[in-house]
């Protein structure tokens, strides 16, 4: 069964590219071709040893219709957008749960892959962050 017919599903992992951390989207979609998700590469690089803030909208598309969004903002700046996309088919494909977890692929990182996460918040529509935060500043040291 195809993405999109009975399910979704949208992931964000972290791959080792030239030996940096970058995010790759792999969603599973009503466009995909075999039973495989796509992968997107997101044109940012994942800092090493400071805070960070990322965002990531996902808006499910109408059924019958091209208008399901996947973007995602890095420190403020948008760094992936991915728009006319069929997502689902059916309408019984809803949001029913969000997953925080850390995928990693199978090549080799040098060094620790440690990853804090923090304030994490899901909502249906945007929540501005909050600038004042000393981690949410943009190059603040991870102590």
């Amino acid at each position: 069964m195809r993405g999109g017919e009975a399910y979704y599903c949208v992931t964000l992992t972290l791959q080792n590219r030239d030996g940096k951390y970058r995010p790759v989207w792999y969603p599973y979609h009503a466009d995909q071709f075999g039973p495989w998700g796509s992968n997107w590469p997101v044109d940012a690089e994942v800092p090493i040893n400071r805070w960070f803030c990322m965002e990531i909208m996902v808006k499910l598309n109408t059924p019958g219709q091209r208008n399901g969004e996947i973007r995602v903002w890095q420190d403020g700046a948008e760094v992936f957008r991915h728009t006319q996309l069929p997502i689902r088919k059916a309408d019984s494909v809803k949001i029913r749960s969000v997953h925080d977890q850390c995928r990693i692929d199978s090549r080799r990182f040098t060094g620790s892959t440690r990853f804090w996460v923090d304030n994490l918040v899901v909502a249906s529509a945007y929540m501005r962050r909050n600038s004042q935060h000393p981690r949410n500043m943009p190059g603040s040291v991870v102590k």
